[in-house]
C-alpha cells in the first residue's frame, strides 16, 4: 500500500500531467513538479519512471521549439509515467480499504448510503 503522503504527490502528479494535456502548464511547470518529487518514490520501478521523464523533459525543454510542439512532446515523454503512476493509484485503491471505499462511492458502488 502506498502511504498517505505518497498517495498525495502521486495524486499531484497526475493533476499535473492532466494539466499538461489540457494546455492549462507548461514543461517547464510539470518538469519543476516531477523533479521535486521524483525522490519521493521508494519503489524502483516508480523511482526510475520519474527519472526517466525528468530526463526526457528536460530535452524537451531545451529545444527550440514552440511551446505547443513542447507540450505534445512532453505528453509523449510523460505518457509511461502516467500509466505507471495510474496504476499505482488503481492497484492501491483496490488494495487499502479506506481507499477502497472511496473508490466505491466513486463509482456509485456503495458506501455510506449505498
Amino acid at each position: 500500500m502506498v502511504t498517505t503522503d505518497e498517495r498525495a504527490l502521486l495524486d499531484h502528479t497526475i493533476e499535473m500531467l492532466d494539466r499538461l494535456y489540457d494546455r492549462d502548464s507548461t514543461v517547464a511547470e510539470v518538469l519543476r513538479v516531477l523533479v521535486a518529487t521524483s525522490a519521493v518514490p521508494g519503489r524502483t520501478e516508480l523511482y526510475a519512471a520519474f527519472e526517466d521523464a525528468v530526463l526526457r523533459l528536460r530535452e524537451v525543454e531545451a529545444l527550440d521549439a514552440s511551446p505547443e510542439r513542447k507540450r505534445g512532446l512532453g505528453c509523449d515523454a510523460t505518457n509511461d509515467l502516467r500509466k505507471l503512476v495510474a496504476d499505482e493509484l488503481r492497484c492501491d485503491a483496490e488494495e487499502n480499504p479506506r481507499q477502497r471505499r472511496k473508490l466505491d462511492q466513486a463509482s456509485g458502488r456503495g458506501g455510506p448510503t449505498g
